[in-house]
């Protein structure tokens, strides 16, 4: 059964519908499926991994320590998150994301939508209680953070967050992509 949430962001979503049968649409609306299945289950953390993601440890070893964390995932950059690796405790916690995501989705508060987008933009607009940074970068790394369209981050250590914790980096869709290629 579609949320009211869902209905909204499908009513009102101006993602494209089309280009490559609704990629950028779909892609954002399996959030709200991943709700309905949380709402169905409300006490079991889910896991969402995209097909492109390595992974070296097992998720028995990664929950305990993300079992107090809304949701989880991986930003490469202060605009962007790849949900590639996505956690989230339960159904409340996807609620209130799919909430926020249909009421932004049909404003124009944001030039260029999509999922990466959204999720950033509940990053920023609720903080760290909200969305928990994995890490994509180890603490000692020694670089100064830029991608290759150019973007800084704010506050360098974001992107190393938890690290001690995990002693492992998630994957922001670079090493999966580099080693299985791009989606064409």
């Amino acid at each position: 059964k579609l949320s009211d949430a869902h209905k909204r962001f499908n009513a009102n979503s101006k993602l494209d519908k089309e280009s490559r049968d609704g990629f950028w649409h779909y892609a954002s609306e399996r959030i709200f499926y991943l709700e309905s299945l949380a709402r169905a289950n409300p006490t079991v953390g889910i896991f969402h991994l995209e097909d492109d993601v390595l992974l070296y440890r097992s998720l028995v070893e990664i929950h305990p320590i993300l079992q107090d964390t809304a949701i989880a995932g991986t930003l490469d950059n202060d605009i962007r998150c790849i949900p590639g690796f996505i956690y989230f405790r339960d159904a409340s916690s996807l609620e209130h994301l799919t909430n926020f995501m249909a009421d932004v989705v049909g404003n124009d508060a944001f030039p260029e939508i999509n999922d990466m987008i959204l999720l950033a933009a509940y990053w920023r607009s609720f903080g760290p209680l909200a969305f928990t940074p994995l890490p994509v970068v180890p603490t000692n790394y020694p670089h100064p953070l830029r991608s290759e369209a150019g973007h800084h981050p704010k506050d360098p250590k974001v992107f190393s967050n938890r690290y001690e914790q995990f002693k492992s980096i998630f994957d922001a869709a670079a090493l999966g992509q580099y080693l299985g290629g791009i989606d064409p």
